[in-house]
């Protein structure tokens, strides 16, 4: 009964994501209502989720920049829970905001 209070009343169940030195800028831009993905400077490629090591070349020299907020959604899944549960759903998206691709909770 508790937890259905919790989710009529909107109070979060899930911790937010932990910040840290690497991802700082990341939340301090989404915060403002930016999206900022790394470029790596040694390869010219950019990449998401937020991290200093390239995945495609393993440099450390990347640097954030700002996306243009366009993309297209390739694809997304709605989670429900069974009736007698919680209302709550949840939209999980598949971007892509081109050449990067992410998927969103």
């Amino acid at each position: 009964m508790a937890e259905a209070a919790k989710a009529k009343s909107g109070e979060r169940k899930l911790s937010a994501p932990a910040v840290s030195q690497e991802t700082q800028a990341y939340w301090d831009a989404a915060a403002k209502g930016k999206l900022l993905v790394r470029k790596c400077t040694s390869c010219g490629q950019l990449h998401h989720y937020p991290r200093t090591i390239c995945p495609f070349c393993f440099s450390d020299k990347t640097e954030w920049i700002e996306a243009s907020g366009k993309g297209t959604i390739y694809s997304y899944s709605v989670m429900r829970r069974a009736p007698g549960r919680s209302s709550t759903c949840s939209t999980v998206p598949v971007v892509s905001i081109k050449p990067v691709n992410m998927l969103s909770a």
